[in-house]
């Protein structure tokens, strides 16, 4: 079955835009992003990932809705939001929201003196560097820095491999050249980057050998 943990590492342990806001890289070529969600090549959700600036402010804003079942039947579902505020190229304040299943979690993390301070219930308070990043993928540089868990704030032990460039299809059936990166310790799963360092692909295996993926949409 799709479990939550591989799911979630999936949705943000999954804007998926081309720069870290105010880090003066490329435009993105669109402020939203979409991808199609596939369990062994059948869609069972879509991941929205947008991005506004207002002043010195950049806001990105990324929703995850996820139903799993059979015919008729809902086996699963799970809804995720989160809302990031940066100014200056460094992010200040993460909020997300999940319904994972009927299971709640809601997360804060703020930038303060003293780092990076993340409170919710799983996790109680987290103190991480003032560099660390959710795992929301979208953000090329959250290979390179400590991470959190976006759904319960939880720090996750990650050891990231590059794999090489090569073609990868998008949910419309063209393809993009995008370099791989496979992601290992608390969290298993790929990620694809296109060279303008836009998230472009995301696959992982759940416990039973399905195949979780992320297709662009464009």
């Amino acid at each position: 079955m799709l479990t939550r943990r591989t799911l979630a590492a999936c949705i943000g342990a999954g804007a998926a835009l081309a720069l870290v806001p105010g880090g003066g890289r490329a435009a993105p070529p669109s402020p939203t992003l979409t991808f199609a969600v596939l369990r062994n090549g059948a869609r069972i959700g879509q991941h929205t990932v947008a991005l506004s600036r207002a002043a010195e402010t950049t806001t990105v804003e990324i929703r995850a809705d996820i139903a799993v079942g059979i015919g008729p039947f809902v086996l699963y579902r799970y809804a995720h939001q989160v809302r990031e505020t940066w100014r200056a190229g460094a992010l200040q304040r993460f909020e997300s929201e999940t319904n994972d299943d009927g299971t709640r979690y809601r997360i804060l993390a703020e930038r303060r003196p003293e780092g990076l301070v993340i409170e919710g219930a799983a996790s109680g308070r987290v103190l991480l560097p003032a560099n660390a990043l959710p795992l929301t993928h979208w953000n090329k540089d959250c290979l390179s820095v400590p991470v959190f868990h976006p759904q319960t704030g939880e720090a996750l032990a990650a050891r990231v491999e590059p794999r090489g460039q090569e073609a990868v299809a998008l949910a419309s059936g063209r393809t993009v050249t995008a370099s791989r990166y496979a992601i290992s310790g608390d969290v298993v799963l790929e990620s694809w980057y296109d060279p303008a360092r836009v998230w472009t692909a995301l696959t992982a295996r759940g416990r039973d050998g399905s195949l979780i993926e992320y297709r662009r949409l464009s």
